[in-house]
């Protein structure tokens, strides 16, 4: 975890489990049907380090 950058963007190469998941507000007006992703990552190679444009950034040509 120390290689990483804050605020840098990685592609993570695993399996992952989906775990569904649901919020409701006390008032029962508002609610949220959400997943949560869980991997676990054995080496460094199973990361990669990506390069895009942040946004109202332009791409080179």
């Amino acid at each position: 975890m120390s290689e990483f950058e804050v605020g840098g963007r990685y592609i993570v190469f695993r399996t992952w489990k989906a775990d569904q998941n649901a919020w409701t507000s006390k008032d029962g007006k508002s609610s949220i049907l959400f997943r949560n992703l869980n991997m676990i990552a054995y080496q460094k190679a199973q990361f990669c380090r990506i390069d895009l444009p942040v946004e109202a950034e332009d791409e080179e040509v």
